[in-house]
């Protein structure tokens, strides 16, 4: 998954824990091979509809590439299509905030901006020293 589909389920997280119906929505997940029958007996393990709705956004942030727009269309077909729309809404917020940085970088975000190849080891977190010429 897309780490800006992770913030997005971050910051709506507190709404879908409260809103998620969760019981339609895990079955569509299964069926649309987003969690495979394992995860999906570990949610619904779960004591609380909060549990398993907490569960379900834990283990969806580790899933592939396309998990977050199954997700958002699990919940639009089990009824819940507020949510889908919480989540895409807060998406373009986060893609468009991407957009202005890289148009407008602030002090942060221009001091990623990597001047030399051997500024890349040491941004990567590595002491190796890459000699160019």
């Amino acid at each position: 998954m897309e780490p800006l589909h992770k913030k997005a389920i971050t910051k709506c997280r507190v709404q879908l824990i409260e809103d998620m119906i969760v019981e339609d929505l895990l079955d569509r997940l299964e069926q649309e091979e987003v969690f495979p029958v394992g995860i999906v007996e570990r949610i619904n393990a779960g004591e609380t509809r909060r549990e398993k709705a907490r569960r379900i956004l834990d283990d969806l942030m580790r899933r592939g590439p396309t998990a977050f727009d199954k997700f958002v269309q699990c919940l639009r077909d089990s009824q819940q299509g507020f949510l889908a729309d919480k989540l895409v809404e807060q998406e373009g917020e986060l893609r468009r905030e991407n957009l202005g940085n890289l148009r407008h970088p602030t002090e942060e975000t221009s001091s990623q901006i990597i001047a030399h190849p051997s500024d890349y080891h040491r941004m990567a977190g590595t002491n190796h020293r890459m000699d160019v010429d």
